[in-house]
């Protein structure tokens, strides 16, 4: 499960200096994530991890009513750490 913490961690829309909090509730092979920021601003995740791979599923809010979304893959091979996001 450390690879789904890394993942979710690692893909936080952070700005400079800015300070997000949150938690992560894992089930089995899956973790879900909630994120909040500055200025209203916040993140949801879904993690899913596969053997070597995990895959997650983001969605960011701006705060002023938009959103976005993004799928990323993460692959591990021995030392490497291979992420695609789309």
């Amino acid at each position: 499960m450390k690879k789904v913490i890394l993942c979710a961690a690692v893909f936080l829309p952070l700005a400079a200096h800015a300070q997000w909090y949150g938690s992560q509730q894992h089930y089995g092979n899956t973790a879900y994530g909630n994120y909040s920021g500055p200025n209203g601003q916040s993140m949801n995740s879904t993690s899913q991890n596969f053997g070597n791979t995990t895959y997650t599923n983001q969605t960011y809010y701006d705060g002023q009513g938009h959103s976005s979304m993004r799928n990323c893959t993460t692959q591990q091979y021995a030392n490497q750490t291979y992420t695609n996001c789309n």
